[in-house]
């Protein structure tokens, strides 16, 4: 199974917090970073919406962002 990696940026900086989980495929990759979000902020009571997880996998620099305030929709 391929590994993915999912990366928190904030709007001004990168956050230093990544995860990583090996996935069947890119189609899971977009539920994962949701529930990252969703724990992420649960956990901060609340983040700045304008933050987003970056997922890569293991090769190719990015695969795709998620903006914090769509998981939240």
């Amino acid at each position: 199974m391929p590994k993915y990696f999912f990366s928190i940026q904030a709007a001004d900086e990168e956050i230093r917090a990544e995860y990583a989980a090996e996935l069947k495929e890119d189609a899971a990759a977009p539920a994962y970073a949701c529930e990252i979000i969703r724990d992420r902020m649960r956990s901060l009571g609340q983040a700045d919406l304008n933050s987003q997880v970056t997922v890569r996998d293991e090769t190719r620099p990015r695969v795709f962002s998620i903006p914090f305030l769509a998981a939240c929709a």
